[in-house]
């Protein structure tokens, strides 16, 4: 990894089915029966939280489980742009001139950092297998500006399979277009990100879908000091 993008990561932290800010900074969310927590058997109300890297990580708990060393937890996704993973390409099966950006949705250390957190609280070993990420279905990107010369493609893309980064498509009118915007990706990354949101579906069998929003903030790796502290209380609508 060259120095940019190790001095440099953009998070984009994901609010669970966020329909506003509420002033105190705690998310606000709808009714639970309506997201399809309960089809999962999650509470909407997130455990504990845990600062890592600059952001905040929710983590939620499986309802109903009384046996410790069955315990199952649940994990927002770290939705982490990586500006210097942009490229361009023509695509011959669509027949447009694409940019392509990933986005990291998990990795070892960030798992690691959720177990330490959990161990932590608990006043046990937590076991990294009992730690998932939210079993997501279907995700998406949209942009709230429009432009001529280009288009995030904002179709619902599976993700069963829960990849440990996610790839995003621009849709682009010419190949000179695609090169400016991967570089605008790469050095103006906050610009980028300032416009998006991010959607996605959690694997139940509602067929809705919520939208959720997404925010960016500089973090240097090095920065990387870890707390744990008690959520707030979500408010419902």
């Amino acid at each position: 990894m060259d120095h940019l993008a190790s001095s440099f990561v953009l998070q984009l932290t994901c609010f669970l089915f966020l329909t506003r800010r509420a002033h105190s900074g705690s998310p606000t969310v709808t009714e639970p029966e309506t997201l399809g927590w309960g089809a999962i058997e999650v509470s909407p109300n997130a455990f504990i939280s845990l600062e890592y890297d600059n952001f905040q990580v929710s983590i939620y708990r499986k309802e109903g489980t009384h046996d410790s060393s069955s315990q199952r937890y649940y994990c927002s996704p770290a939705l982490i742009l990586q500006p210097n993973s942009t490229k361009t390409h023509y695509n011959y099966f669509t027949e447009t001139f694409e940019t392509i950006f990933q986005v990291k949705m998990w990795y070892p250390e960030y798992r690691q950092a959720i177990q330490t957190a959990l161990s932590s609280e608990l006043g046990r070993n937590v076991s990294k297998h009992s730690i998932r990420m939210l079993p997501i279905e279907e995700i998406r990107i949209d942009s709230k500006v429009r432009s001529e010369k280009y288009h995030i493609a904002n179709e619902w893309t599976s993700y069963a399979n829960q990849p440990s980064t996610f790839t995003f498509r621009i849709s682009c009118s010419t190949n000179e277009t695609c090169i400016e915007v991967a570089e605008n990706i790469r050095y103006h990354p906050e610009v980028f990100t300032s416009s998006l949101e991010v959607f996605y579906s959690l694997q139940t069998h509602r067929t809705e879908k919520r939208s959720v929003e997404i925010k960016f903030q500089h973090m240097q790796r090095s920065e990387g000091r870890k707390c744990l502290h008690k959520i707030n209380e979500p408010v419902y609508k």
